[in-house]
């Protein structure tokens, strides 16, 4: 009688955790409210040839685009700045 429910109750165990490791890989196809793919609409499927490719689109420069060059230095020490490095 032990080994019958020993056996019934690994049964129940096992299939409990086949279908929780099972069911996170449909849930890919389910929409998807995760806010870091906003904007996303294409398709990850599991393997390269399910999947959809969705790229933003390029820029467009208009005319009206502000002219702005950011230059940062940082660990720079105190060697001389010049196009050919500071003596050593």
């Amino acid at each position: 009688m032990m080994k019958m429910k020993t056996k019934t109750i690994l049964a129940a165990l096992s299939f409990a955790l086949g279908a929780a490791i099972a069911l996170p890989a449909g849930a890919q196809d389910k929409t998807n409210d995760d806010p870091r793919m906003a904007g996303f609409n294409g398709k990850i499927g599991r393997t390269f040839a399910e999947s959809v490719e969705d790229w933003p689109k390029e820029p467009v420069y208009t005319g009206k685009e502000p002219n702005v060059l950011l230059i940062l230095l940082d660990d720079t020490g105190f060697a001389q700045l010049g196009s050919f490095g500071g003596a050593i």
